[in-house]
């Protein structure tokens, strides 16, 4: 009896043991499905604190970090002594993975700028230690101490790549200042500098952009992919930098050898790019909205700008709220060239097209090779998800492919007819 009784609460602990384990496997397995709600890389905090960030690797431990702040956007104030000056507060994290769960270690700075009439801008650099050999991701939040603004930026470091964006540095080689973002402009020439790498020479790709605009997304036939094959690259000699003239619209990809893709990739679209300023460029943004023969007509107007506002109003004879619906398209515009340029504008492609027309995403998971994002809650009556998967391209990092649906066709068309009948389409449950 006693045996039995001991078999029986042996049996018992077994099963209990069993169950945790289970319930402690699950919770470990969830937490590596569910990823961090990364949200906020396409919708950070709207401030007008509008700085300019460039990362730049300059040796195996050191990085420095270059910031620009625009005067228009600084408050210049005295400071506890009298001395009228900008303040900021500059915190940065460093993390292992590109969701932000494991802390490495942060570094906080202060800036302070006294105010010059001449400037249209202020720049200044400061240097981190940074561990060698590893690759990881910034969280930089930067804070206007003085308008109580704030705005926040997400950066990866890689140090496991031959070359990488973060081991060079674009100047314009006559004036010697610093392009934060890569893209060039047209008839200009820049110098792309390295302290780390001291190379002798390097490959200089030109593809065109002739891929076609991003298709509908429940329309099945993606972009074409990119490859090297079909383009010859030029031989680059390097003499405290390497020296490229952009003169053809397209991409100009900067590498070390022809059996690596790792380089550096630079842009040239128009003279504005990311800014949407032409009337060419408002019009071409409007393709989304458009049907093929009411963009034909646009397109080959004798007057673009006309034309543009003239579709504007077509859809809105109240002035203020097309103006509305204006700024906040076109803002989308800019937006998706920033978050999203890749193997053409950010707003051709399929995340860029799905952030203008539903705007920024509730939700946005990231793992290795894919991006889901999520507009609505999940567990309410309307949500829709957007899977992206990554692409292996040898000119850029940020090639995504959305996986078409043909349950997308209601929203899509919700969507552009929202746009058309004179309303801001925002995604709501």
């Amino acid at each position: 009896m006693h045996n039995s009784i001991t078999g029986y609460y042996g049996v018992q602990y077994f099963l209990l043991l069993f169950l945790v384990l289970q319930i402690l496997i699950s919770c470990k397995t969830n937490t590596e499905l569910v990823p961090k709600n990364m949200a906020m890389k396409y919708n950070p905090v709207q401030t007008e604190l509008q700085p300019e960030i460039k990362i730049y690797q300059t040796s195996k431990e050191k990085t420095s970090v270059f910031v620009k702040f625009y005067t228009k956007d600084m408050g210049f104030e005295p400071d506890t002594v009298g001395n009228v000056c900008a303040i900021f507060d500059i915190q940065i994290r460093f993390y292992k993975n590109l969701n932000l769960t494991n802390l490495l270690d942060s570094v906080q700075k202060t800036l302070k700028f006294v105010p010059d009439s001449a400037a249209a801008y202020y720049q200044s650099e400061f240097s981190l230690n940074t561990p060698a050999d590893k690759s990881f991701y910034f969280q930089i939040e930067i804070r206007d101490l003085n308008k109580n603004s704030r705005t926040e930026f997400f950066q990866e470091l890689k140090k496991d790549e031959l070359w990488s964006d973060n081991d060079f540095i674009i100047k314009n080689a006559e004036e010697s200042q610093i392009r934060y973002l890569p893209v060039l402009k047209s008839g200009e020439k820049y110098s792309i500098q390295s302290e780390y790498f001291k190379p002798e020479n390097g490959l200089l790709y030109y593809i065109p952009q002739d891929v076609p605009l991003a298709y509908p997304p429940f329309y099945g036939k993606p972009i074409p992919d990119l490859t090297l094959k079909s383009f010859k690259p030029k031989t680059l000699e390097y003499h405290n930098g390497f020296i490229v003239s952009a003169e053809k619209k397209g991409i100009y990809h900067l590498q070390a050898d022809s059996l690596r893709k790792d380089g550096i990739s630079m842009y040239l679209f128009t003279d504005y790019y990311p800014l949407v300023k032409t009337p060419t460029d408002l019009a071409r943004a409007l393709r989304y909205l458009t049907s093929l023969d009411e963009y034909l007509k646009i397109i080959n107007a004798s007057n673009l700008k006309v034309a543009v506002d003239s579709f504007w109003l077509s859809h809105n004879t109240e002035m203020n709220q097309a103006a509305a619906m204006i700024k906040e398209y076109y803002s989308r515009v800019e937006k998706a060239n920033l978050y999203f340029t890749s193997f053409t504008e950010g707003w051709r492609t399929d995340r860029g097209m799905i952030f203008i027309m539903l705007g920024a995403p509730t939700n946005v998971f990231m793992y290795k090779d894919r991006e889901v994002w999520r507009y609505g809650a999940r567990l309410s009556l309307k949500y829709d998800e957007f899977i992206f998967w990554k692409i292996d391209n040898p000119f850029t990092d940020n090639h995504y492919l959305l996986e078409r649906k043909i349950s997308y066709k209601p929203l899509w068309y919700d969507a552009v007819e929202s746009w058309r009948t004179g309303n801001i389409y925002r995604y709501t449950n």
